[in-house]
């Protein structure tokens, strides 16, 4: 997909990133502290890629890409993707509502990471 204005960071694999981690335990209404702060990571160095420069996208459609590269197959790449966004959001201050993009996953032993590519 061509861009006009793009940022991309790269993360380690985070579990706790997933939205299945959110709550501290299955049946509770506590939120988990590691997945905010996972959240928060994404966030922060967005906002230092993004400082400075004005994101204007056209109609205010955001294009977020998301790679993972998991360490096996026990997880699932579609519950990384929400808490993703949430993060971006924070970091934009545009509505996730108005994103477009596409997630994809591989499977890398030696280097589990996420990379995120925001742009317009």
């Amino acid at each position: 997909m061509r861009y006009r204005k793009r940022f991309s960071i790269k993360i380690p694999f985070l579990p706790e990133l997933s939205k299945n981690k959110r709550y501290a335990f299955k049946s509770s209404k506590v939120k988990n502290p590691s997945h905010r702060k996972a959240q928060d990571l994404i966030t922060i160095m967005l906002k230092k890629k993004i400082s400075g420069k004005t994101l204007n996208p056209p109609g205010n459609k955001l294009i977020v890409d998301v790679t993972i590269f998991k360490p096996n197959n026990r997880f699932d790449a579609s519950n990384f993707v929400n808490p993703i966004n949430d993060a971006v959001e924070r970091a934009t201050g545009i509505n996730d509502r108005y994103y477009a993009g596409s997630y994809d996953w591989f499977i890398d032993r030696n280097n589990p990471s996420i990379i995120i590519v925001v742009g317009y």
